[in-house]
């Protein structure tokens, strides 16, 4: 019977010992220990943050480390982490801990990501916290962040309609709606030879551009509305007298 007693007296000694003190929350208090979180993103060249609480429920207080390990990352990935401070991307291991009293819960952990329009895919890092004196002592999440805008929907773009009237004796207009990455816009006329012989610049993102041919000799003429330089409507218009 002692000698019961004294296995049972160590196996739960043993428990203790090895038990989690930590538990993971998001920011909004969802549990998130030993979880897999998707965190999505369409922010171009923008720093995205994603923040995580540590609680102790240790009758200890206990200082507390991070480690970070990369799982899966894009080319142009550029991530750190915060922990006492905010480190270079170079760094996987918190050189310093921060000391969370017995019940209590940190709030200062940040996950920084940021991506640029050459990227699709998803990068994912597996973050562990852990006791500095008892590093078995220790939970984690995984974190994915899932880049959900591809190169296509970056790129300076368009919504042109057709000229009207055509043919036209004075004047033809489009109308037009340029999306927020392009810089430049015009509209462009060409002749046959492809001499350009009309250019508007168009100084508004959207609106209707009224574009004056009456000083062309009549004929067949081409157009081409121009993004950032880049031809992204081009028909023929025909100008009559």
């Amino acid at each position: 019977m002692k000698k019961l007693l004294l296995s049972i007296t160590i196996l739960f000694a043993g428990a203790q010992l090895n038990a989690q003190s930590f538990m993971l929350h998001d920011a909004q208090g969802a549990n998130i220990t030993g979880q897999t979180i998707n965190f999505n993103s369409s922010e171009t060249f923008n720093q995205i943050a994603y923040h995580a609480h540590v609680m102790n429920m240790a009758s200890t207080g206990k200082t507390v480390k991070v480690r970070r390990i990369a799982l899966g990352t894009q080319p142009f990935a550029v991530s750190d982490f915060c922990w006492t401070a905010c480190y270079d991307p170079s760094t996987n291991l918190s050189p310093f801990g921060i000391l969370i009293p017995a019940g209590a819960t940190d709030t200062s952990f940040i996950a920084h990501y940021t991506h640029n329009e050459e990227e699709t895919g998803t990068t994912t890092y597996k973050y562990s916290f852990f006791d500095q004196n008892n590093p078995n002592d220790s939970v984690f999440f995984i974190l994915n962040f899932n880049i959900t805008v591809g190169l296509e929907e970056h790129k300076a773009n368009a919504i042109v309609s057709s000229a009207f009237p055509n043919p036209a004796s004075s004047l033809f207009s489009l109308k037009y709606d340029v999306n927020e990455y392009a810089k430049t816009a015009k509209i462009v006329v060409y002749d046959m030879l492809g001499k350009a012989v009309k250019e508007m610049v168009l100084e508004n993102k959207q609106g209707t551009a009224k574009v004056d041919v009456s000083t062309l000799n009549a004929g067949v003429y081409f157009y081409s509305f121009m993004v950032d330089d880049k031809a992204i409507l081009s028909k023929k218009i025909v100008v009559t007298k």
